[in-house]
């Protein structure tokens, strides 16, 4: 298979901030052939704040992002997670309070 076309509909979004050093967007992918739809938290930010909440250590990384930080280089690291429905319903109404 070639590649596919995705659609994403943002539902919410926590913007970038100094205190939490980290921006968040809550988003629905439709998904084609009948299947319900799939919600995904995607996160990017500085990279101490997300390595302390990955819940995997990616081999080699922290190496990585230490050699590009003694290059002088500025480095973000990306994260996601799948949400049930549920979790998406709990967050919509906490966000929109």
């Amino acid at each position: 298979g070639g590649p596919t076309r995705a659609s994403y509909t943002i539902l919410a979004s926590n913007a970038f901030n100094s205190a939490r050093k980290r921006m968040s967007v809550v988003v629905r992918k439709d998904r084609q052939g009948g299947y319900g739809p799939e919600y995904l938290l995607l996160v990017k930010g500085a990279d101490n704040v997300m390595l302390e909440r990955a819940a995997d250590k990616h081999v080699g990384l922290e190496a990585d992002l230490k050699e590009f930080s003694m290059q002088g280089l500025r480095t973000l690291v990306i994260g996601s997670r799948k949400l049930s429905e549920d979790e998406v319903r709990s967050f919509q109404a906490k966000f929109d309070q």
